[in-house]
């Protein structure tokens, strides 16, 4: 089979979507790509498609031993989307979830992933798309060294602006005042929740 596939494949990372049929990344060959059935180990399917590089044109064709799974391919598709959408915009995880959910077939929303576990996996992509800023680069003035409106106050108590060990310390005069007349102080050292370059 030698065909153009601009309407029929979709990548997803490592899977390919052709006609519902769905394919893992199995390894380069010397033509191109392999892909084979994600249903090769449970259904012992035989199916294969071999790709050109620029994933454009089906070199290869192996058939398959069962049917397409159109909603599972609508499962990849909307986790896809997904997973774009949480990079390239600012809406939060759940409104992402809700969006592309809401646009399944019923048997393909069976097929949906535990929600909670689709939400943790999006908000971990999203973290990791932002760049690492260094401690050095990390400049706090303005309105970022303050509360906020009405009673905006002084908020930036401490900063040793120390490249290897920076100090960073938040504290309105308010909250020093509570503090100064308390009898007991109570302290968390969770520090695996603080940015990077912090603990």
């Amino acid at each position: 089979m030698d065909s153009e596939c601009s309407d029929i494949i979709k990548i997803i990372k490592t899977k390919v979507i052709i006609n519902d049929y769905i394919y893992v990344f199995q390894k380069n060959v010397s033509d191109g790509l392999r892909y084979t059935c994600v249903q090769r180990k449970k259904q012992y399917c035989k199916g294969s498609v071999t790709i050109n590089s620029s994933k454009t044109k089906i070199l290869k064709f192996q058939e398959h031993s069962h049917n397409p799974d159109s909603a599972e391919a609508e499962v990849c598709h909307a986790l896809n989307a997904m997973k774009e959408n949480i990079i390239n915009n600012f809406d939060i995880p759940s409104k992402v979830y809700a969006k592309e959910v809401n646009k399944l077939t019923d048997v393909a929303a069976c097929l949906m992933p535990n929600e909670n576990n689709v939400k943790r996996n999006l908000r971990r992509i999203r973290n990791n798309s932002y760049p690492t800023i260094s401690s050095k680069e990390f400049v706090l003035e303005g309105k970022w060294t303050m509360t906020a409106e009405p009673n905006q106050q002084k908020f930036l108590f401490y900063d040793n602006q120390s490249i290897n060990s920076r100090i960073i310390i938040f504290a309105s005069p308010d909250c020093l005042e509570i503090l100064s007349q308390s009898d007991h102080v109570f302290m968390d050292g969770t520090f695996s929740s603080c940015p990077k370059g912090f603990y």
